[in-house]
């Protein structure tokens, strides 16, 4: 264990320690990183947060919400270590330093006898000094304190701009890319998907494409993308992007190839992937059809007379045994299947208020949440940011204050509040969410602000904060 890695804090109580594999980076690089919390066995009461980062040069992707908890000594001290494996992300190039701070309360020792009393130089001294011994007879009081890492130096390069991909859209890792199509044959005017699976590992926050548009014979649609990862962190798993298609020309028809770029931090380079071409058979549409060159008759379908047999019924509406149907009511508005919904919800809602009541093992050191930032705190940061006219960092700082917010009202994590999150909750357009794209689009590019943008942006953000909720 290298010496400088395993700095204690709070007068040996706690440290914060880093554990990764390499400080040579590309901007958007990912790289699994394990940070651990260890807390001395009797001197520490509570961690009062998750480990944060301390500036704006690296994001870091979900921590678990549990993390791991082993035992340690370190120099011949035990340790409870928490450890949470996550991943880290460079956002700036530069020689950057990194460290990371925890939130903890300590159980600070009061002198149990005065030096050089009746029991000094008999050996005794470790004993009364020892943590169980005093707080077993009330010689410690508490204090919150926040104990930091060691600096990690990076040197983190930009991504070249030569050779970049026109279609780039910042996908940082390895990957391999892959196509291929629901069906090979389809009647004209229906619906196909084409599938693009990019696998691999990196930065998957970062992949996305548009896949195909414009494409002469087809009618294509806004594709959706799912990610599924393949370890705890996101940095290895499969996204799939899938885009319907229509043809509007019979014949053997022909899905164009897709494209896909990416930077590969191994070798420094841009890669481009480029799938083959697909071929699907589409039959002209069916005679009275609006594609076949007109609009479905009327007289096509048949009129019931006199004691013509009655049509066949939904399978959803009950037989009487002869044929026909005693209710036009289906099974699911029946009496008897009304009454199944509410027990279902009953039974649910007493699973749900048991585990709820479960208490979790004792534990000598508790987690507890993580508190939003006050108002003063963040004034002066913002203010600070905008006085240097440094954008990405009042934009980060005002990024990281809102997820705070929101993660206390929303009952998440720091990592689960993302740009997509918030959307999807308050609307793309909506104040908080502007404010969260904006940041992500600073965090890789040189965007400047007026004088006026930070003052806007700063009451935004200081009116979302005091509120304690999203406009």
């Amino acid at each position: 264990m290298p010496a400088d890695t395993t700095r204690q804090g709070a007068a040996g109580a706690a440290f914060v320690r880093l554990r990764l594999s390499k400080h040579n980076l590309y901007v958007g690089e990912m790289v699994p990183i394990d940070i651990q919390v260890g807390a001395r066995d009797g001197m520490v009461a509570s961690l009062n947060g998750p480990p944060t980062l301390n500036g704006d040069a690296f994001t870091l992707s979900k921590l678990p919400e549990n993390p791991s908890r082993t035992e340690e000594v370190v120099d011949g001290k035990p340790f409870i270590v928490f450890t949470w494996h996550t991943a880290l992300v460079a956002v700036k190039p530069g020689t950057l330093t990194l460290t990371m701070d925890t939130p903890l309360t300590v159980r600070v020792r009061t002198p149990g006898r005065p030096d050089g009393g009746f029991f000094s130089g008999s050996g005794f001294e470790d004993l009364f000094n020892d943590p169980a011994f005093q707080n077993f007879f009330g010689t410690s009081t508490q204090r919150d304190v926040t104990v930091s890492s060691a600096p990690e130096t990076f040197t983190v390069q930009a991504l070249p701009t030569d050779g970049r991909p026109a279609d780039f859209s910042g996908a940082v890792g390895k990957f391999t890319v892959s196509t291929e199509i629901s069906q090979d044959k389809a009647a004209q005017g229906d619906p196909i998907t084409l599938r693009m699976r990019v696998s691999g590992e990196g930065d998957f926050d970062r992949v996305s494409s548009s896949m195909l548009s414009d494409v002469d014979g087809w009618k294509t649609y806004t594709p959706t993308d799912k990610f599924k990862p393949e370890d705890d962190i996101g940095y290895r798993g499969e996204k799939l992007f899938e885009q319907p298609l229509i043809s509007i020309q019979p014949g053997k028809r022909t899905v164009p190839e897709a494209h896909f770029s990416w930077f590969d931090p191994a070798n420094g380079r841009y890669e481009e992937s480029h799938t083959e071409p697909l071929t699907v058979d589409i039959t002209p549409a069916p005679a009275g059809s609006a594609l076949a060159g007109g609009p479905v008759s009327s007289s096509a379908a048949p009129a019931l007379a006199g004691n013509e047999a009655a049509p066949a019924w939904r399978p959803d509406h009950p037989d009487d045994g002869r044929g026909r149907v005693s209710s036009l009511t289906p099974h699911y508005f029946q009496p008897a299947y009304m009454a199944v919904p509410p027990l279902v919800l009953i039974a649910l809602s007493s699973v749900w208020f048991w585990m709820s009541r479960v208490e979790r093992s004792a534990k000598a050191i508790r987690v507890e949440p993580f508190m939003p930032p006050s108002i003063d705190s963040l004034t002066r940061e913002l203010d600070q940011h905008a006085a240097a006219g440094d954008a990405r960092s009042f934009l980060g700082a005002a990024r990281n204050a809102l997820c705070r917010v929101l993660a206390s009202k929303w009952g998440l994590t720091l990592p689960e509040v993302t740009t997509e999150e918030v959307a999807s909750r308050l609307g793309a357009e909506s104040e908080v969410s502007r404010a969260f794209t904006l940041a992500d689009e600073a965090a890789y590019s040189d965007l400047k602000l007026t004088p006026l943008d930070f003052r806007q942006w700063k009451q935004a953000v200081l009116r979302t904060v005091g509120e304690g909720t999203p406009s």
